[in-house]
């Protein structure tokens, strides 16, 4: 959940517009950061890959069923569903509690109003202000 909201934030375009170059690496550090705080305690299972290949590898290496029999087989499955239900649930949060509140795209970006920096009279020119036209 917490990979996806921070991917999400990243690639937005309409968040701090990152540029591409650093996609890829405030990616990475995003996933390093994760697993560092992490990792201790839950294996760095962020994906089923981390978890699940190692198993298996495991289980065929020769400890047999034991590895997935850890607390009476009620575990070796979260690191399998969880992060599936983790980005779900982190793209929800991310579209609910920021992108609904980003301001829609269709007007166009804000323009600064035409200013005509070569006349003289103030009637034309907006940014003069009327102040300025009665002189």
């Amino acid at each position: 959940m917490m990979l996806t909201i921070s991917l999400m934030a990243i690639t937005d375009r309409r968040n701090a517009d990152v540029p591409k170059f650093l996609v890829p690496v405030l990616a990475g550090l995003t996933v390093f950061v994760i697993g560092a705080a992490y990792g201790y305690n839950c294996g760095y299972a962020i994906n089923p890959a981390r978890d699940l290949s190692p198993r298996i590898f495991t289980a065929l290496a020769g400890w047999g069923t034991d590895v997935f029999s850890f607390r009476n087989y009620n575990w070796f499955w979260v690191p399998i569903v969880g992060p599936h239900i983790g980005a779900v649930l982190g793209a929800l949060i991310y579209l609910l509690l920021i992108e609904c509140h980003w301001e829609s795209d269709e007007a166009g970006p804000t323009e600064a109003p035409h200013v005509k920096v070569n006349e003289i009279s103030g009637e034309d020119n907006p940014a003069l202000g009327e102040s300025q036209t009665n002189l």
